[in-house]
């Protein structure tokens, strides 16, 4: 009778253990699954970034080659200067325009809970 009972509470407890052990695995495919999802939007994010300093300096470098080429003529260097001009300033309304945006995300990034060392958002 003895063994029967002890072989009945080891089954219950195995039972108990293999259902924790089951929620553990669930919430950590979960967690990756999540993990995933942010991984792929940061790895966008981040070519996106990428592509902006290339452009950026494909523009200066043609920028400095206009200049250059532009030395000795004052009237083109200065048609030059007021298209940088408008340029800069369609430039400045953009950046205020997403700036607010990408601030809210962030923020929004950093004051996410932390799970296990790893922050969550």
């Amino acid at each position: 009778m003895k063994l029967k009972l002890f072989e009945w509470l080891c089954r219950n407890e195995r039972a108990e253990t293999f259902g924790r052990v089951l929620e553990a695995l669930n919430f950590i495919q979960g967690r990756i699954t999540k993990m995933s999802a942010q991984l792929d939007a940061l790895t966008v994010e981040v070519q996106e970034a990428v592509t902006v300093q290339q452009s950026a300096v494909t523009l200066l470098k043609g920028l400095s080659d206009q200049i250059i080429s532009l030395k000795n003529d004052p009237v083109a260097l200065q048609a030059l200067a007021d298209s940088l001009d408008t340029s800069s300033d369609a430039l400045a309304a953009a950046i205020e325009e997403i700036a607010p945006t990408d601030l809210q995300r962030i923020y929004r990034i950093a004051k996410a809970p932390s799970i296990g060392g790893v922050k969550q958002g």
